[in-house]
């Protein structure tokens, strides 16, 4: 497979999850968010690791294409053997999904989940009177007359 193809899914599919969640009609409470975001970075990192593997059989089958002993052989087998960021993808895989995923999804989900807590808040301080009307003020006698 194209490398270049999974590890534009791999940036991709975080916005791709988020517009499947909202356009299926269901609501989904923070346990149930929690629990798809997790599930789409497990997803995230098996792409991501599918993308180190496609390049690394592309770096192998570009040195199997020469002769033993040549010196391109040599010099592709090198190239194949001191790729340091292609290793370093494969083991920090998971820190780097989690990382870009967790930013995309709290820009995604937790951005609409603070607005909407923040609209309510500037609601009920405009519903709430701010001076308490003397009607209200009832004290502990007056609640012994009401009988």
């Amino acid at each position: 497979m194209n490398p270049s193809l999974l590890l534009t899914a791999w940036i991709a599919f975080p916005l791709l999850f988020w517009v499947v969640t909202f356009s299926s009609g269901r609501r989904f409470g923070p346990v149930g968010v929690g629990l798809l975001c997790c599930t789409a970075m497990i997803a995230g990192v098996v792409l991501l690791a599918n993308h180190v593997w496609a390049i690394d059989a592309h770096l192998l089958a570009e040195i199997d294409k020469y002769e033993l002993g040549s010196p391109e052989r040599d010099h592709a087998s090198r190239a194949w053997s001191s790729d340091v960021n292609r290793s370093m993808t494969l083991l920090l895989s998971p820190l780097l999904t989690a990382i870009w995923y967790s930013a995309v999804f709290l820009m995604l989900f937790g951005i609409r989940r603070v607005v909407r807590k923040v609209i309510r808040i500037e609601t009920d301080v405009k519903a709430s009177p701010r001076e308490e009307s003397p009607q209200n003020n009832s004290g502990p006698a007056d609640e012994g007359s009401r009988t």
